[in-house]
């Protein structure tokens, strides 16, 4: 049985890998690529499972993903995905995992492109910068309300 709990330790276990466009592996990762190699690694998906029709500029294209292979739900929560749009932008185009620290306060772990240029951790935190599109849960994980 995978938890939240299990999806945020292996999403953490990326930190420090420096973004990469595309990217699926230690030597660089993306924000997609962090979900995709979570979700490969946690048996939530085939190995060979990838998705990479999505381009570096917003194009609508990460929504039409998000919404195909994740659960949509009201608010982020622990262990979930968020789709995000990067106030600089014209759309969506960011997503990442919903952490929390030891404070209680969400975090987004993600692969940030435009400050840590790597999978980092911080407080998630909409607003001036960065907008929450939507929620999800992944499809096979046990999260505290229920699958």
């Amino acid at each position: 049985m995978t938890t939240a709990e299990h999806v945020v330790i292996a999403a953490r276990s990326w930190k420090a890998v420096r973004f990469h466009h595309q990217g699926r592996g230690a030597s660089g990762i993306d924000c997609a690529g962090l979900l995709i190699v979570v979700a490969r690694g946690l048996g939530l998906v085939p190995a060979d499972f990838d998705v990479n029709e999505y381009a570096r500029s917003p194009d609508g294209s990460m929504r039409r993903l998000c919404d195909e292979h994740l659960i949509p739900i009201p608010s982020p929560e622990f262990g979930g995905v968020v789709l995000m749009r990067l106030n600089d932008r014209p759309r969506e185009q960011h997503v990442g995992f919903v952490g929390m620290a030891e404070d209680g306060h969400l975090t987004l772990i993600h692969a940030d492109d435009a400050r840590a240029k790597c999978v980092s951790e911080v407080h998630l935190q909409f607003g001036r910068h960065m907008s929450l599109v939507q929620a999800y849960r992944l499809p096979g994980v046990v999260y505290g309300g229920g699958a």
